[in-house]
């Protein structure tokens, strides 16, 4: 479990190169953390990644996959044993507060930057 961050979503039985885990969507940061596990094997701040991106309804594996500035691309299988509806509602959860985040860390960075230039 993160240590004094904010965890505004957490989501269980979420696999990256098939092992299984735990994804946490932080206010500055996502993570993963592999299950039996009590630190993040994967951790991006939301303004490294570029875009994220779903799997099509029409796929057998519900999927995101987040690539970052640096071209670094990571996907996220959801694998919860209630079944596929659970696993698409956990997924667009996720996907769902990306497309909240990532516009605000992006205008942050866009401010940011314009200071540094003037």
């Amino acid at each position: 479990m993160p240590n004094g961050e904010d965890v505004r979503l957490k989501v269980d039985h979420v696999k990256s190169k098939k092992v299984e885990g735990t994804l946490y969507m932080m206010s500055e940061r996502m993570g993963w953390m592999p299950k039996h596990k009590d630190v993040f094997t994967l951790s991006f701040d939301y303004c490294d990644i570029k875009y994220h991106r779903i799997s099509s309804d029409q796929k057998s594996k519900i999927r995101l996959q987040i690539v970052c500035y640096n071209e670094m691309m990571t996907t996220f299988h959801f694998c919860n044993p209630i079944g596929l509806d659970a696993q698409k509602k956990d997924r667009d959860a996720v996907s769902d507060l990306l497309k909240i985040l990532l516009p605000e860390f992006k205008t942050m960075m866009d401010q940011a930057l314009e200071v540094k230039t003037k």
